[in-house]
């Protein structure tokens, strides 16, 4: 995390590795560049890879199973008029309420990976770094529990991905 980096580059750690001949002050700056790049490089490409996946495989999946569910609220109402399908209409909301909260989550993600390059030009590598951990990381934790939500309500063959409970005992 930034927080753990910016230890690497303290007055402490620069004086102890100049010291023992470990690096030179400017090497270690140059080390702690590369360490924040590497860090912001990966949470970068995972939000991407997130936003990707989330965008063109989860939402989908999603809506497809909101969809069936209404189609077949629909169906057994006009077949069965006087049937009680609160608890179905419940289920259905229930997926429509995720479906629009990961919708947003997703749309949050989009901003903030569009956001990045900017941030980039304006920020420190080591603010920069802070940014990604704590706006694009928070803005991923949104989306992931947006679709494991809709993993648990949407049907096994309706959900594109394995699920979190077949992974345990394959």
């Amino acid at each position: 995390t930034p927080e753990a980096l910016a230890y690497f580059a303290s007055e402490v750690n620069v004086a102890l590795f100049e010291k023992y001949n470990v690096f030179s002050p400017r090497e270690t700056q140059a080390r702690s560049n590369v360490l924040y790049e590497r860090y912001v490089g990966r949470i970068h490409i995972e939000a991407l890879s997130l936003k990707e996946l989330g965008g063109t495989v989860i939402m989908p999946a999603a809506v497809n199973w909101q969809r069936q569910l209404a189609d077949s609220i629909n169906a057994t109402a006009m077949a069965t008029p006087s049937s009680d399908l609160s608890v179905q209409k419940e289920y259905l909301e229930e997926v429509v309420s995720s479906v629009c909260r990961m919708m947003k989550a997703l749309d949050q993600l989009c901003a903030l990976c569009d956001a990045s390059a900017t941030k980039k030009e304006e920020l420190e590598l080591n603010a920069l770094a802070s940014w990604y951990c704590t706006e694009v990381i928070g803005a991923m934790n949104a989306v992931r529990v947006e679709s494991d939500h809709l993993e648990s309500l949407v049907d096994d063959e309706t959900w594109p991905l394995p699920k979190y409970r077949e992974l345990l005992f394959v």
